[in-house]
């Protein structure tokens, strides 16, 4: 209140009153801190006794607000912190729980955490880490006098003294006068490390007169050192300027594998030497980097700066370098993203009624994924007292039923490896009658538009708000009450005008509150041409006459239709890449437009789709040419139009043309699962993209250690897969238990595609017993008339699947295995210098350490099918243990081996026994034949004519008894005179056969004739023509 020329009638008592209807005040409410210090560090300086008179106080924000007032209280590195024994150093604000340290020293440093307390509940702030900055001085030395190459690369090391924050480092040129200058020269250019790296140098960088000096600075105390000064003495090269080259050479970039944290800045660095001053070109994800106010070069293009990073900044940066000499040089950084914590839904304050239920929900995300705990009450909410009635999730805690003692403070904290991120809210349990703190207003809405009608009400229990016109409730159809209390009525109407009114309540009482709705009819304007635009004026009338105010002017357009004209000459210009191509087109005449021109449409489809899966390319403005980039199908036919649009309608479209783009990259696989094999290896499994973008070639596998937020070098597994068919692979040679991330990329002859990572952990080095595996076999042609084949293991992934294997293989029948080497690096071996037309059993062993586990074995039988060729069957049924559905996927031309389901049942089988049967039965008809032709004669008569008689005294028989005498006589043809011949304990019937005397028994029949001693007999002895007998 202000006073003009005060007098006595103005010495009298002002009262002055204030009333606030849009608030509610509570005579309880838990604390919920307001103003707290960073979550990170807070900084503070100390000075010596000679500044003292500059010293720079600093605060540690803590402001709660609550009813009753909140008293504070501090911890420091655990303990509680008593700051009044800082005498006059350290102070509290009054009302506030900021601490303010007038005289900071040492001993301030430390872990600092404000909670603000009372009867309803503890709020807790940020723990901050209060830290002291500093920046030590150089090592106080002479100047170094070094000594480089005219034309050559060079550098200079800087020594940069400790300090926190880590300090800036950078190079001046320091005059023998005391001046100093700042180096800005393309070739001259400083790393993160405060190393000065020249590109080449020339004679101009000698120190004449100056040296080159090493400065470090700290923003934050706002000082910096000067050291480490250097004379430099440049030593002619001799040449002339024209023939001292050198071609670009690596002289500082940043690692392969750099990471930043998400909303902060990252710098790369490409620095190459060379002279001429090596052209840097930087490209991202292989296309050329845009340029923004968000992404820029420094250093003369040697550097890129990349402010606010989002996960979107992720890929490759490659910086190609050349300048005429030699070849391009380019070296690529893979740049990944990480975040601290940051909410994506923030818990809310609640006041509620008892017997109520109250809900919080707190929702974060980073990278890696943060952990969210609850806080109670400055505890953590494990160790708060148990309540049934509350249930506790990760991202939510639910109380039903509240009672007065769920009153209290509540806490969100989410982490990571990379930060924190906290917010503290409130439950509290009220008992308050509805109140009306908004109420409606009177309202004039246009016919056929939509209204909010304002009512805004609070209340414990939470009152419920109607709606009533006409003493009608208003509830469905036009009519929406909306969750703070407002009355949405869509397409207004003049029946809709009159008086609304709105009622709270609840279990403690009521309040209403009215206002009057009018409806306007629509002003329209009539006798107007198309296209044209109109001025309207809104001039306000009484019965005094028209307003004199200036009125507004705004400008009006006819309503739009839909375009008449399709573009014409649609054309192809040229096919840019397998995902872009330009287009030309012939302009529409504005008549044709029928409204606001907008722009044109292109609409494209491929051969594989249908025009209901077409895609739009807008291009906005009257430009009739365009180079659409990335909006075509890779390896396809591509279709498109071109049509016109104004602001509500499309126009015709052209004719449709059709083109061929080449092949692209591929897409990302659709995934990627590790098994680990043992304590060094793990069993990649993959599906092929569903956008292959051409014909896929195969895949590249590269691999990298993450140890916590850091990554190794990329690494390559060779071979690199060549075979498109395969989506199975070991990865060995691996560190024990430890994590790493494995990418995958499809290639086509348009080169790799985008990548697909997972992050796996190896097995510790202890072996377990490998579960039995199982294993296919894949025919190969056979090597110089032996056959071999690919024994293809399919370790048992849902178990314990092993770390390799080896194969066990043998003829049927032979009692010791043969067995390949174990295979460290693949899932198949090549067995080879099998024999054809024999069956041979396998097994596959899985080893893990000392273990080894056999499979069941498996019989194949191989047979020659002609030249070079040979297959093999199965010769029992094989079941192996289960095994993942897609393992045959590894086998690019599918299982080759025939199963059999039974010896018994096999046609071969059947054929040699019924060849067999043949056999014996013409071997049973010769013997028959051979029998008959032997008949009966007299043997004693031709006994005796050879001068055997009778013995009567022998009671054996005649014709086989023993010889008279051992003398030999010669045996002659049948036409020849007889004579004497020595006889032999063997068959009476020799001289009749055909020198085999064991050939016929006594009815000279065949018995015998094939036993083994015969058969030796026969081949032995051959007879002669003088010994052959003919049976007549």
């Amino acid at each position: 209140m202000l006073l003009f020329k005060s007098n006595d009638p103005d010495h009298i008592e002002h009262v002055c009153s204030g009333e606030n209807r849009s608030s509610q005040t509570f005579n309880q409410s838990p604390p919920r801190i307001v103003k707290q210090p960073p979550s990170d560090e807070l900084l503070f300086q100390v000075y010596t006794r000679l500044e003292t008179i500059n010293e720079k106080p600093f605060v540690i924000e803590c402001e709660a607000e609550g009813e009753p007032a909140p008293k504070y209280q501090w911890v420091k590195n655990g303990k509680r912190f008593n700051w009044q024994a800082y005498d006059d150093r350290i102070s509290q604000q009054p009302g506030r729980g900021t601490l303010v340290i007038s005289s900071p020293r040492d001993e301030d440093l430390g872990q600092y955490q404000c909670f603000a307390s009372n009867e309803w509940g503890t709020a807790t702030s940020n723990s901050v880490f209060v830290r002291k900055a500093e920046l030590n001085a150089f090592k106080d030395q002479s100047p170094l006098s070094v000594q480089a190459q005219e034309g050559e690369p060079f550098k200079l090391t800087c020594n940069p003294p400790d300090g926190w924050p880590k300090p800036n480092v950078y190079w001046l040129i320091q005059r023998s006068d005391g001046g100093i200058e700042s180096i800005n020269n393309s070739r001259m250019t400083v790393d993160p490390e405060g190393n000065l790296w020249f590109s080449n140098v020339t004679k101009r960088d000698a120190t004449n007169d100056f040296a080159y000096a090493c400065a470090a600075t700290s923003l934050f105390r706002s000082e910096y050192k000067i050291g480490n000064r250097v004379l430099l003495n440049v030593v002619a090269s001799g040449v002339s300027a024209s023939q001292n080259r050198h071609p670009p050479v690596k002289q500082y970039v940043t690692r392969k594998n750099e990471v930043a944290i998400r909303g902060s800045k990252v710098q790369l660095f490409c620095i190459y030497g060379g002279t001429p001053l090596p052209h840097t070109v930087w490209s991202y994800n292989g296309k050329p980097l845009q340029l923004s106010e968000r992404v820029s070069q420094e250093h003369f293009g040697k550097s890129l700066l990349l402010k606010h990073v989002e996960f979107s900044d992720k890929g490759t940066y490659t910086c190609e370098v050349s300048n005429g000499q030699g070849q391009v040089q380019s070296y690529s950084i893979t740049l990944n993203v990480l975040a601290a914590p940051y909410f994506t839904v923030e818990p809310e304050i609640v006041n509620a009624a008892e017997d109520e239920t109250a809900e919080l929900v707190c929702e974060a995300s980073g990278d890696p994924e943060p952990q969210i705990k609850w806080i109670h009450n400055g505890l953590p909410i494990s160790e708060a007292p148990l309540n049934p009635r509350r249930k506790v999730t990760p991202n939510k805690i639910v109380i039903e039923k509240l009672t007065k003692k769920d009153t209290g403070n509540y806490g969100c904290n989410a982490t990571n490896s990379i930060g924190y991120v906290y917010k503290d809210v409130y439950i509290n349990v009220l008992a308050v009658p509805p109140e009306i703190i908004e109420p409606p207003t009177n309202k004039e809405v246009v016919d056929g538009k939509t209204v909010i009608m304002t009512c805004r009400v609070f209340g414990a229990p939470k009152p419920e708000v109607k709606w009533v016109r006409n003493r009608v409730e208003l509830t469905g159809g036009r009519y929406t009450i909306l969750p703070q209390g407002d009355l949405e009525i869509k397409e207004i109407n003049f029946l809709d005008a009159g008086v609304y009114d709105c009622h709270a309540a609840n279990k403690l009482g009521s309040q209403s509150r009215s206002a009057t709705l009018q409806v306007k009819g629509k002003f329209r304007v009539f006798s107007y041409q198309f296209g044209q635009s109109f001025v309207i004026k809104v001039v306000a009338l009484n019965e005094k006459g028209e307003s004199n105010v200036a009125a507004k002017e705004v400008y009006g357009y006819s309503g739009e239709d839909v375009p008449t004209e399709s573009p014409t000459n649609f054309t192809l210009v040229q096919v840019l890449s397998s995902t872009g191509a330009s287009l030309r087109w012939n302009p529409v005449s504005q008549e044709s437009v029928r409204g606001h021109f907008e722009g044109y449409k292109i609409q494209t489809w491929t051969d594989k789709d249908t025009e209901g899966k077409m895609r739009e390319i807008i291009i906005n403005g009257r430009s009739t040419f365009v180079s659409a980039e990335d909006k075509f199908i890779p390896n396809s036919k591509n279709f498109a139009r071109v049509l016109v649009f104004n602001s509500r309608y499309n126009g015709p479209p052209s004719e449709t043309i059709n083109f061929d783009t080449p092949e692209g990259v591929p897409g990302t696989v659709q995934s990627l699962e590790a098994v680990p094999l043992g304590s060094s290896g793990l069993l990649l499994m993959w599906k092929k993209p569903e956008q292959t973008n051409g014909i896929l070639t195969g895949y590249k596998i590269y691999y990298q250690t993450v140890k916590g937020t850091k990554v190794g070098p990329l690494l390559e597994r060779q071979p690199s897969v060549t075979d498109p068919k395969q989506t199975r692979v070991k990865l060995a040679g691996l560190e024990p238990a430890t994590k790493y991330r494995i990418h995958i990329k499809a290639t086509t002859a348009a080169g790799e595609g985008e990548g697909y990572f997972i992050e796996h952990r190896t097995r510790g080095s202890v072996s377990v017993r490998p579960d039995p595996p199982s294993f296919h076999l894949v025919h190969l042609d056979s090597d110089n008339g032996y056959a071999q084949v690919k024994v293809v293991w399919l370790p048992y992934t849902e178990g314990k699947p092993g770390s390799h294997f080896f194969v066990k293989y043998r003829v049927k029948g032979e009692p010791t295995f043969m067995q390949t080497l174990e295979t460290m690096d693949t899932d198949y071996v090549i067995v080879k210098g099998l024999e054809p037309s024999q069956v041979y059993e396998f097994q596959v062993a899985s080893v893990d350490g000392e273990f080894v586990t056999e499979s069941a074995p498996q019989e194949v039988q191989m047979y020659s099918v002609g030249k070079g060729s040979l297959q093999f069957n199965c010769v029992e049924e094989y079941s192996p243990p289960s095994y993942r559905s897609d393992n045959s996927s590894i086998f690019p031309d599918g299982p080759t081996i025939d199963r059999v389901e039974s010896v018994a049942t096999a046609g071969w089988f059947i054929g040699m026994l019924l060849a067999i049967v043949f056999l014996l039965l013409v071997l049973i008809l010769v013997c028959i034949i051979k029998r008959n032709r032997g008949g009966k004669y007299a043997v004693h008569e031709r006994e005796a004519a050879h001068g055997r008689h009778d013995y009567p005294e022998d009671a054996g028989f005649h014709e086989y008894s023993q010889p008279l005498d051992s003398k030999s006589h010669g045996r002659s043809s049948l036409g020849s005179d007889p004579k004497a011949a020595a006889e032999s304990d063997t068959d009476s019937m020799a001289e009749y056969g055909e020198g085999d005397t064991g050939r016929f028994t006594e009815d000279g029949s065949f018995i015998g004739q094939y036993g083994p001693g015969n058969e030796k007999k026969k081949v032995e002895e051959q007879p002669t023509l003088s010994s052959v007998a003919t049976y007549v």
